[in-house]
This record gives C-alpha cells, structure tokens and sequence, in this order.
C-alpha cells in the first residue's frame, strides 16, 4: 500500500509550472492534441477552456472529435464547439464547409476580436449570409463552387468596406464593379490572390483601376481566371507594373479569355496565349520579384528570358508551367543569370532535354526541384541531383524511368526527400 500511495503521488515536473506558463503551452498544441488533454485531470480541463488556448480554429484538424448523431447537422455540432471554445481571445477561424448564418452571428457578436476567416462554400451553402462577416477583419479565405466561367455572386460581402485588410484570397468568385469599389478602401492590402475568378464586363477596367492604389502589394496571384478581352488583360498588367512597387511574388496561370465575338459567352472562351513581349515590358519596374510563377506563356525566346531574368537577378523561386517555348537554352539561362535560385520547378515543358537539365548540375544554391517533363530521363535527372550540394527535396513525374531514378537516389543521397507520383 505504501508504494501505491507513494506512486498515486509522484512528483511530476510539469506541476511546477504556473498557470499562465501552462496556458502559453497549451496554445501551441495541435487542436486534435488540446481535446485529448483536456482528459489528463480537472485543472488541465479548466485551463484548456481558458479563451487564450483557442486563438485559432481549424475545422480541417477537428472535424471528425465531432459528433453530429448528437445534434441536427455538423453546423449545428460546430456551433457547439464554438460556444465551448471561442470568444474574445480567438484570432482566426477555418470553417471549411461547415459554415451557416448561425455560426457567423455567434463569431459576428462572441470573437469580436477576430482578424481572419476562412470559409469553404459547397454547392449547397451558397446561400450564407457573408455581411455578417465584421468589417475589421485583416484576413479573408472565401472559396465558392467554380461554376465554369460565371463566378458565384458574393452578394452584400461585395459591399462590404475592409479597411484592414490585409490578406484576400478568392476561389470562385464573380468580380464585379461594387466589389472593385469596396476593396478600394483597403489600400493597405498585401496579398491578393484569385482563382477561377471571373471578371464580368467592364469589371476588369474597374479592377485594374483598384490595383493602382494598391502601392503596398507584396503579393498577386491571378490563376485560372476569365477576362472579357485580351486587352482588359493587359490593361491590369500594365496597371501592376506601374503601380506595385513593392510586389515581390508574381503567380499567373492560364487566363481565359473569349474565343468568338462574344465576350459574355464563357463557354467559347479558351486558354489565353499571352505573348511573353508584353509581359517583359510589363515587369520592367516590378524590381523586387523574387518569386515568379508563369503558365501559358508563349513566344518566350531565349533571348527574351535572358532579358527578363537580367532585370530580375534576385529571384529565388520560380516555376515554368505549360510553357511550350522553354528549352535547353532558356535553362542555360537560368542556371546562368538566377545564382540565388533556391526553389524551381518545370512541369510539362517538354521542349527540354537532359542537356538542358544538366546546365543546373553545379547551381549550389537549389534547394528544391521539380520535374515533370517527357524529354527528360531518369539518368540525367540522377546525374545532375548529385552534384547538387544542397538540394533536400526532389519531385518527380512524366520522367522515363523516373521510379528506378528515385529508389537509387534514396540509397546514394538519403538526404534528399524524393517524391514521385
């Protein structure tokens, strides 16, 4: 009994902490970790109830500690999680798909202290009233249905005048003259990203009019989006380069634009073929990239790219995407002019050979490589990983023999996170 009692009452480092070193570390804990630890004994459960332990929430982490069997849907189980766990200490909050006028007005009157949100539209929840969102938010992930070319009507968010907002990201999304217009009052905006976004219009004028005043831009993302024209394309760009003086990351994949005479039929509209001319002129006075990523882009002549990357020598990451007119050439360039190199991926680029890639075996800046080109085989891509020092991660597809390639270079550099799919 004696050892019994002496074991029940063993001394445990951990006690000698207070509680807010306590609650300072519970904070960190993954959310699946802080709902089991709330089992260990009464005092942790009260004070992994503290507000401060929950100044974020992602549902992507808790959706399955729910249980739904104990109320009508998961909105209604996430609400009860929420009312459990949220209030006024909670910064930033992921609903994924589970997102209802309920849950938005509890956020809405209980984390009045919220600067970011992330919300995952399905099919049949478009119909989320997005005004209750608050006004002071700093960060907004709104992801809608992608409806073909159409864009989902955001309705009154559009109205909606963010003027801390410093970070947007916009997945679906009808863009629209109101919305051009609300965001203009967030002239402190940082990062803007759309995708599948769809400019209806003259919504392209009036976007290319809001970036103008967007001089604090370190960010823009422009995927996979459909324009009116051609010319209202190139009329933001321009409006970019002028304008962004401080963009350091430029991300632009394959723009839609009308194949017929008619600009509001989306159904005819096709991959822009964007001439790489205009985009050189374009990024003359962008001179802080230091990550670029291009889709789709055509004429891209070696001495043209030579050009591009002499104006931006800094960069140190970039990717090449369905850019038909990269060849071995473009490569030596690369390998040439970006010495700070450190991330750089080339997918479906099949105008490039072994020669081109062994042009990159000596750059002792790259860290991580990606490959996913026909004209490359797995001998030369295992000849020149090799002799790269300092690369730790390389992915693989599209490359002959690419899986022999990746098991030998698990053996002869173990160093290296090799995925291959």
């Amino acid at each position: 009994m004696g050892q019994l009692h002496s074991r029940r009452h063993r001394f445990c480092p951990i006690d000698i902490l207070s509680d807010d070193a306590l609650l300072a570390i519970f904070a960190y804990l993954p959310i699946p970790d802080k709902v089991k630890a709330e089992r260990v004994c009464q005092k942790w459960k009260h004070l992994l109830r503290h507000p401060s332990v929950w100044r974020a929430i992602d549902f992507t982490q808790i959706s399955h500690y729910l249980k739904p069997m104990y109320y009508a849907d998961k909105q209604a189980a996430v609400l009860h999680f929420l009312q459990q766990y949220a209030g006024l200490f909670t910064k930033q909050v992921r609903l994924q798909n589970f997102a209802s006028n309920n849950i938005l007005q509890f956020l809405h009157s209980h984390c009045t202290q919220l600067e970011g949100i992330a919300l995952f539209l399905h099919a049949g929840h478009t119909d989320v009233n997005l005004d209750l969102l608050s006004d002071n938010l700093t960060s907004v992930d709104l992801r809608l249905p992608i409806s073909g070319g159409n864009g989902t009507p955001v309705g009154k968010f559009a109205e909606k005048q963010f003027n801390y907002l410093l970070h947007l990201n916009l997945h679906g999304v009808q863009i629209t003259d109101v919305l051009c217009s609300s965001l203009s009052y967030s002239e402190s905006l940082r990062y803007l990203m759309l995708y599948h976004c769809v400019f209806k219009s003259q919504s392209g004028s009036k976007f290319a009019a809001l970036v103008s005043q967007l001089r604090q831009l370190n960010k823009l993302v422009l995927a996979y989006c459909w324009f009116a024209s051609t010319q209202q394309l190139e009329e933001i760009l321009h409006n970019v380069a002028d304008n962004c003086c401080k963009l350091e990351t430029f991300d632009f994949r394959f723009p839609y634009v009308p194949a017929g005479d008619d600009p509001q039929d989306i159904a005819d509209h096709e991959i822009a073929s964007l001439n790489f001319d205009y985009f050189l002129q374009s990024s003359v006075q962008m001179d802080r990239l230091f990550s670029v990523s291009l889709s789709g882009i055509s004429s891209m002549t070696s001495e043209r790219f030579t050009l591009f990357l002499q104006q931006h020598s800094g960069i140190q990451t970039l990717e090449l995407s369905s850019c038909h007119d990269v060849d071995d050439d473009i490569l030596y360039s690369i390998a040439t002019n970006l010495t700070r190199l450190k991330s750089f991926q080339l997918r479906w680029c099949d105008s490039v050979t072994n020669i081109g890639l062994k042009y990159l075996a000596h750059h002792s800046s790259l860290q991580n490589l990606s490959l996913a080109c026909n004209g490359i085989t797995g001998k030369a891509v295992l000849t020149t990983v090799c002799t790269l020092t300092n690369i730790r991660f390389l992915s693989l597809s599209k490359v002959h023999g690419y899986k022999k390639c990746a098991t030998t270079l698990k053996s002869l550099r173990p160093d290296i996170d090799v995925v291959f799919s």
